[in-house]
């Protein structure tokens, strides 16, 4: 059974208007799609995958953007996983074959979550999570944006949102230096130039940085071994609106702080 989620953004007193007129922003619905894959001797599984599309209800109001989620996000997640199935599952199948006969057989897996981190008539930005086992000393993490012009259907850069690279490069690193004091990690100089380095690869267009957009900020996200060993973990760094709106595109900092999502139904 598919799991099916709907997300709209509502304003100040979109809560009391919301069943009395129709939504002028995205409605995006997310429904999950599971599947397992069996030996076709024994019917044993040997790998699950879980993973999100995403559609625009009203795609009527948004027709580019409808056809640009379906283009730039479940298309690419689809054959994502189909390739990493291809790629992973004879191994998978003979990793347990091979742990059955000690009684430590599991299963390789691979699970997305998607959640819709903002949907107005200016944005739409998803953030999907993932987690990945076909085997070796551990499971494997990463976390993706896609963001959309709500409009055109665009594909939105950081760049788009961000008009003061200074400034928010300086925010950043101050976010990440506080993520090392929280952990009691050491933060050298070294590490500052490396989040640097990466802003500016994606400004220049050469690497993008997965980032994401909700009602108080841009999320970036960097996985483990980026900045230190896999035990230090992965990295999610927010920027707010509030660290210094000048650092952002007008049109994409809210007139009012309150920019949530309500889930209408599941």
């Amino acid at each position: 059974m598919k799991k099916i989620m709907r997300y709209a953004a509502l304003g100040f007193l979109g809560i009391l208007a919301a069943s009395s007129w129709a939504w002028a922003e995205p409605i995006v619905q997310v429904s999950e799609q599971k599947a397992q894959y069996r030996d076709k001797a024994d019917g044993t599984v040997y790998l699950t995958t879980s993973f999100c599309k995403a559609a625009v209800e009203n795609a009527d109001k948004y027709p580019s953007l409808s056809a640009a989620v379906e283009s730039g996000y479940n298309e690419i997640r689809e054959n994502y996983v189909k390739q990493r199935v291809e790629d992973n599952g004879p191994g998978c199948q003979e990793m347990v074959k091979r742990r059955v006969k000690d009684n430590t057989a599991y299963a390789g897996e691979l699970q997305e979550k998607l959640t819709v981190c903002r949907a107005d008539d200016i944005i739409v930005s998803l953030q999907c999570r993932g987690f990945e086992f076909y085997g070796g000393a551990h499971p494997m993490s990463f976390a993706l944006g896609y963001n959309f012009d709500a409009s055109t259907g665009r594909e939105l850069k950081l760049s788009d949102a961000v008009k003061d690279r200074r400034a928010f490069s300086d925010a950043a690193v101050a976010v990440l230096r506080s993520e090392f004091a929280a952990r009691e990690a050491d933060f050298t100089d070294e590490i500052k130039n490396q989040l640097e380095e990466y802003l500016k690869l994606d400004a220049d267009g050469k690497q993008p940085v997965a980032w994401t957009m909700d009602g108080e900020g841009v999320t970036l996200y960097f996985g483990a071994y980026t900045f230190g060993p896999y035990a230090l973990g992965a990295f999610d760094l927010k920027i707010k609106f509030d660290d210094g709106r000048q650092m952002f595109v007008d049109k994409y900092v809210p007139e009012r702080k309150c920019n949530c999502f309500k889930r209408s139904s599941e």
